[in-house]
């Protein structure tokens, strides 16, 4: 998870309006906290074109031609019109995604003029607090403009969803370094390095471990010790959920020292204690 999203923000929240009867001609935006049995997403096929930028969790988009890509924080999934696209989310409910769709002339006439990549279905644009603000900005101008004015707000939807592109063709110049941290927060996120030192990781990624530290934070948001943090809280909300688990249980299997060590840290990453997170599921 590239920064701490407050609880709030897990919700599904969209904004759709459609011009015309075209449903090609969609237009909307919003937030989606997908869980259980909405992480399959299969052969989904789109008449107009979307992006889905990942804030929160994991998963694999499939193409059309069976290629798997995983997905994490900073991933955009580009909904291409026509193009037959799989999603397999994690299920441990902390997916959240933002997105914007806009209709099919305009993808059609963004990429004939080459500002879009209408080849490549996964792009990495990165994410941080000042794009994640600018999304949450243009969803509230959706959501309290009136019906009248949402075609005033086309342009801006434009102008993030190009942002994106670039963004994401300044991060492929430096396509190293992303997939050293890629690599680095696959092992990071896996229960069994919770012991290793994080110095021993980047050792083993044949990197010094200061900039090791430097290029993590500086595409995932976080360091690379806040990153674990987030990933045992990942692990502890599935358990929670499971319910087959005690909290102490938990709190020795994700090598905190004891129950109060874990609880106070649950609390102070999700707002709630273990025991009133898992009353609420």
């Amino acid at each position: 998870m590239p920064f701490e999203i407050s609880n709030e923000n897990f919700r599904n929240d969209t904004i759709y309006h459609q011009f015309g009867s075209d449903y090609t001609n969609l237009f909307g935006c919003g937030f989606l906290n997908k869980k259980n049995k909405k992480c399959v997403e299969e052969n989904n096929i789109f008449k107009h074109y979307g992006i889905v930028l990942v804030l929160s969790g994991n998963g694999v988009h499939i193409d059309e031609d069976g290629n798997e890509t995983t997905v994490y924080p900073g991933c955009l999934i580009q909904r291409i019109p026509d193009k037959k696209q799989s999603l397999h989310i994690n299920p441990d409910g902390s997916w959240l995604e933002f997105f914007i769709c806009i209709g099919k002339g305009m993808y059609e006439s963004l990429v004939s003029m080459d500002l879009l990549d209408g080849k490549q279905a996964v792009l990495v644009p990165g994410i941080n607090r000042a794009i994640f603000e600018h999304c949450t900005e243009f969803h509230q101008l959706m959501k309290f403009s009136h019906p009248a004015e949402i075609n005033m707000l086309v342009p801006e939807a434009l102008k993030i969803i190009l942002m994106f592109h670039r963004l994401h063709k300044e991060n492929s110049s430096n396509s190293k370094d992303r997939e050293i941290v890629h690599k680095a927060s696959m092992l990071l996120a896996k229960p069994s390095s919770y012991k290793v030192p994080i110095a021993n990781i980047a050792e083993d990624l044949n990197i010094g471990y200061e900039k090791f530290r430097k290029i993590f934070k500086d595409i995932m948001g976080v360091s690379p010790h806040s990153y674990v943090i987030q990933k045992r809280m990942d692990i502890a909300k599935t358990y929670l959920i499971d319910k087959n688990k005690s909290i102490k249980e938990i709190a020795l299997e994700l090598d905190f020292a004891d129950a109060y060590a874990f609880s106070k840290q649950f609390r102070k990453c999700v707002g709630l204690s273990p025991s009133e997170f898992r009353k609420e599921c």
